[in-house]
């Protein structure tokens, strides 16, 4: 029996095997491992743990291997603790109703609701698939279409055409090109909490260095934009670079703090209580300046994501050199 993908859900789905390749850009938090399915080659699978450091170990075959449960209880005077066992039934991972008794920790105390190896001593960040939770906005940007994923309209200026990249499928924006998308999403005014992730490419012969804003200005407290990238800096407050590389974004606002990460580390934060007050979205252009490259998968969640999904999100391509 293979050994699928463990999704930490209600019901954890059964999904298939993926290659360690396509986790080089999700960094996994201290004392934490991110665990998924890769094949044996021979028709099996193994369930694979990236570790802090980046290298991956081998924690168990289809048949076996580490056994994983949910905290449910901690008894901190005997170091003990329960919790859900982690079970495949007929394809799929469930964990168990009754928990389990008599498991012991000794330097990692175990915490409820998080997924822990038996002795505690490896939290596991398991592999989520990509969130749906929250998302307002997908626009995967593989093809020139009316609509996102998500039902939002997409109108075109100027020059923006659609290729592969770096193996990933996107849109190139030349200069004058750039998207509009409605109707307008009014839950990015105000203090809400937000994630913005995607994958950028910028053209290093382009002079002009813009990626995405809202409405006409370039700010972030009180005024129009989200986020906007010029001169290499975000809105000369943390330096955020653009880079000819294949990058992995992600931007985060948790009701005061607007942090930026790049291929998972954060680049910069800055401290507002209003980072935006318009509700237009548009890609490619904002103050009268354009965005010479390319982007993919731009997504906009209600929420901050967790660690483990924005490992999943960095793990949605396998990028090529």
């Amino acid at each position: 029996m293979s050994l699928p993908e463990i999704i930490p859900s209600n019901l954890p789905q059964f999904t298939q095997n993926r290659a360690r390749t396509s986790f080089s850009n999700s960094v996994v938090p201290s004392g934490s491992v991110l665990l998924f399915a890769e094949s044996d080659g021979n028709g099996g699978s193994n369930l694979i743990a990236k570790n802090p450091d980046g290298s991956f170990t081998e924690v168990g075959g289809g048949s076996g291997g580490t056994e994983f449960y949910e905290c449910a209880s901690v008894d901190t005077v005997n170091h003990t603790w329960t919790g859900y066992k982690a079970v495949l039934n007929n394809g799929v991972y469930t964990f168990e109703s009754t928990a389990t008794t008599g498991l012991s920790y000794t330097s990692v105390t175990p915490e409820v609701g998080k997924v822990y190896s038996s002795d505690a001593l490896a939290t596991a960040t398991l592999y989520e698939g990509i969130p749906s939770d929250g998302l307002l906005l997908y626009a995967s940007l593989a093809s020139d279409v009316a609509t996102c994923e998500t039902g939002q309209y997409i109108v075109k200026t100027g020059t923006v055409t659609y290729e592969t990249f770096n193996g990933i499928p996107g849109a190139r924006f030349q200069q004058s090109g750039y998207l509009d998308f409605s109707p307008a999403i009014s839950y990015l005014t105000g203090n809400n909490p937000f994630t913005i992730t995607y994958w950028q490419k910028a053209n290093p012969y382009a002079s002009y260095t813009w990626q995405f804003g809202t409405g006409n200005d370039d700010r972030i407290a009180g005024q129009a934009c989200i986020i906007y990238y010029n001169g290499g800096h975000v809105n000369n407050a943390s330096s955020f670079p653009v880079s000819a590389n294949l990058m992995f974004c992600v931007v985060t606002y948790d009701g005061s703090t607007l942090s930026y990460y790049i291929n998972g580390s954060l680049v910069g934060s800055k401290t507002t209580d209003n980072p935006n007050t318009q509700n237009a979205l548009r890609l490619g252009r904002g103050n009268g300046e354009y965005y010479g490259g390319y982007l993919a998968a731009f997504r906009i969640y209600n929420r901050v994501l967790t660690s483990s999904e924005i490992a999943a999100l960095a793990a949605e391509f396998t990028p090529t050199a």
